[in-house]
């Protein structure tokens, strides 16, 4: 009677707290797997047709497999089913377009998956999930099992909430979401809220791990710039709030990429952002993690296949049987038409004008529109083939600037941008400088450039120089970048424009070509202490102060260059790369 007397009160204990206890492995280990970005839509009768008599006809212009979804996500929940996962964190658009009907069969499958496998789902919100203006309410009644019935405290304002996952850990998930637009939609009372779950989770004993939606920290160089709603505003300066929170790892998707990127401060805490693919995109992937005592071991898993009955009529037998043997070939079919169909919103002439109005203002960039459209233009003609009738190629006006370039399977830059495109999102970039890809690029770039400021005159030469000056400064960007600018204006007026551009390039092509060290696929993240270590702090501190200083004088380093011949080795070394001789 005692015994049944206590199996009663802890059933009830559990109830009324929201408890939700995974089981550790053996070795202490707290498997786990995280997907993002699923965007689910219901099966449809057929498969559509978006490019008529084209082998991936039915690919999607969104970039995303909608008319696969279903398929996508029942091979996921298998996979998962046959993992040593106890639990399943989401990370936000689970659905495409937010409507009710996509919202319930979404929970169907999850509560289904829950029910058949013992496992638990933990869900938190993008922004696709409110496209169709549902509310915050709605979205939590609707995925109570997964996250808000075992919550331990959930936001009324927001779809945040804290959830145990072990006698350890504690998720905290965050609704970075403005629930209509695309940028996040971090309030200081929900910052605050989770200040207070912070405290709670200290005073309880638990390690917070947490997902959210939207990046917090740049995975590629000027990310807030180019897309400024893919991460959370840099004034929130959240990297410093989750050390304070005592979180170190940080699950969140939104970009369709796939890195992982930290942040240490002075004091030696460290945080990361584990950024995911889309699930329903290509590379089509998930994590597969565990929590020790030692860090975060974190796997890459792929839907390599989906079973051809989960998938609607009209495809052609060939598409059926790639789907079913390399289905990650067939997302990058369906990848790359997306891509050619949407290219001009992303890095299209008005695309990039927008662009180039967020690094310099308004002002500047109005002044610089029409020199930059020019570029532009010049930049996505055929490299090789013209099919202007002024015949008009890159390669051509590459050689009668005196460089040889190479013959490669790329007809446009466009094409170019795709191969670098993939890189990213694949994650664990590794394309050495001395690849043929970079230099057709570097070259591409230096002909358009050339084209576009060889009749410039002085004067105007002069104008743009000093709008730079001021409004790079008023940006508050790096010195250098103003340098950088008189530095390539300067050179077309000396003929030295040929150097300059691979002096400047050459770095910034790197930092998206080539990974910051840290792996994306597969790593280990060592667990370190979210406290203050004064042992290190004043190396630290050090460090930063001498790389300010560096930056402060880049300006000053890249004038002596100009000017003294101490470099022109370097420098003609650097041109006969560009040349590819």
């Amino acid at each position: 009677m005692l015994k049944k007397l206590l199996c009663v009160f802890l059933c009830a204990a559990i109830l009324a707290g929201g408890v939700s206890l995974c089981a550790a492995g053996e070795d202490g280990a707290l498997p786990f797997l995280v997907a993002t970005d699923l965007h689910y839509k219901p099966k449809p009768q057929t498969a559509p047709v978006n490019f008529p008599g084209d082998k991936y006809y039915c690919a999607d212009t969104s970039a995303n497999l909608l008319s696969e979804s279903y398929a996508v996500l029942r091979e996921f929940l298998r996979q998962a089913a046959e993992s040593d996962a106890g639990f399943v964190l989401m990370c936000g658009d689970l659905t495409h377009d937010g409507t009710l009907k996509q919202h319930t069969d979404f929970a169907g499958f999850l509560s289904d998956f829950e029910r058949q496998t013992g496992k638990k789902v933990f869900v938190i919100s993008g922004n696709h999930d409110f496209h169709s203006r549902i509310s915050v309410e709605k979205f939590k009644e609707i995925y109570a099992d997964f996250g808000y019935s075992e919550a331990l405290v959930v936001d009324e304002a927001t779809c945040s909430y804290t959830a145990d996952l072990s006698d350890k850990y504690r998720l905290l998930a965050l609704d970075s979401t403005s629930h209509g637009g695309g940028g996040d939609g971090f309030t200081e009372e929900l910052l605050q809220w989770a200040d207070r779950q912070a405290e709670r989770a200290k005073q309880d004993g638990k390690t917070l791990i947490a997902i959210m939606h939207h990046n917090f920290l740049e995975h590629f160089p000027f990310q807030s710039k180019i897309m400024p709603l893919f991460i959370v505003r840099p004034e929130l300066d959240l990297k410093t709030r989750f050390l304070d929170w005592g979180v170190q790892y940080v699950f969140t998707g939104h970009t369709h990429a796939h890195d992982i990127t930290s942040y240490t401060d002075n004091a030696g805490r460290a945080v990361y952002d584990v950024m995911t693919t889309s699930l329903n995109a290509y590379p089509c992937a998930y994590r597969s993690a565990a929590l020790t005592d030692g860090g975060l071991d974190i796997r890459t898993r792929r839907i390599d296949r989906v079973d051809a009955g989960d998938l609607p009529d009209g495809y052609t037998q060939e598409l059926l049987c790639e789907m079913q043997t390399d289905f990650n070939q067939y997302a990058l079919g369906c990848f790359r038409h997306a891509f050619e169909s949407q290219k001009n919103a992303y890095i299209g002439e008005e695309a990039l004008s927008r662009i180039l109005v967020r690094f310099v203002g308004e002002k500047a960039g109005a002044f610089l529109d029409p020199f930059f459209r020019s570029f532009v233009q010049t930049l996505f003609l055929p490299i090789y083939e013209p099919d202007t009738p002024d015949g008009k190629c890159l390669a051509q006006m590459a050689r009668d600037l005196g460089l040889t370039v190479p013959e490669t399977e790329y007809g446009s830059v466009s094409d170019l941008a795709f191969y670098f495109v993939c890189v990213v999102f694949e994650g664990d970039e590794d394309v050495p400088y001395s690849d043929p890809q970079i230099l057709l690029l570097m070259q591409c770039v230096y002909t358009s450039l050339y084209e576009t400021m060889k009749d410039v005159n002085a004067q105007t030469r002069e104008a743009i120089l000093a709008d730079l000056r001021a409004n790079f400064s008023a940006n508050a960007l790096p010195f250098a970048v103003s340098a950088a600018g008189e530095l390539a204006l300067g050179a077309v007026r000396d003929d030295r424009l040929l150097e300059t551009t691979l002096l400047l390039l050459s770095p910034l092509i790197e930092s998206f070509s080539k990974d910051d060290g840290m792996p994306d696929n597969d790593a280990f993240l060592p667990a370190q202490s979210t406290d203050a270590a004064p042992a290190t702090s004043a190396i630290r501190q050090l460090l930063t102060r001498v790389y300010q200083i560096l930056q402060r004088y880049f300006s000053g380093l890249v004038r002596i260059m100009k000017k003294y011949p101490l470099f022109s080795g370097i420098v003609g070394a650097a041109k006969n790369r560009l040349k590819g001789m």
